[in-house]
């Protein structure tokens, strides 16, 4: 069985692509990660990224919510406890975290208002953050160092 935090960064990922549009739908959509999750798992996690339903255009999807959400929310916690290396070069923040915990911390970055991110990529223990050239790396490791 995948490891909670996995099983998490997944779901809030395809929650944010727009794929679920149901509890069943989630579990099938974790089914085909190699996944297996109850739908009782699934509410569970559902509430505790923050996601909600929402009806837009006539279409019932969730969506995240981070009021609501200590998944969503913790990206103080994630930075004190996952990253363990970071650099930034030019245009080029990169990240190290322990194996497998890549993914949780790029999503907790992906959903800051942190200025000069471009896009943020996460491999299995190595995020590269894509800064604004107006900005810099330097000044974007620094707004993320302070978060922690």
């Amino acid at each position: 069985m995948a490891a909670k935090h996995v099983r998490l960064a997944i779901l809030s990922n395809l929650v944010q692509q727009g794929l679920i549009g149901s509890q069943s739908d989630a579990v099938s959509a974790l089914e085909q990660h190699g996944i297996e999750a109850t739908q009782a798992t699934v509410s569970r996690d559902l509430a505790e990224i923050g996601a909600v339903r929402r009806t837009r255009a006539g279409r019932t999807l969730y969506e995240l919510s981070h009021e609501n959400s200590s998944f969503g929310m913790s990206l103080s916690r994630v930075l004190k406890e996952l990253i363990v290396r970071s650099v930034a070069s030019g245009q080029l923040v990169v990240l190290h975290t322990p194996p497998g915990h890549a993914s949780v911390a790029a999503a907790a970055i992906d959903r800051t208002n942190i200025s000069g991110i471009l896009g943020v990529i996460a491999g299995d223990d190595t995020i590269f953050i894509a800064c604004n050239a107006d900005v810099g790396a330097q000044k974007v490791l620094q707004d993320l160092l302070n978060y922690a």
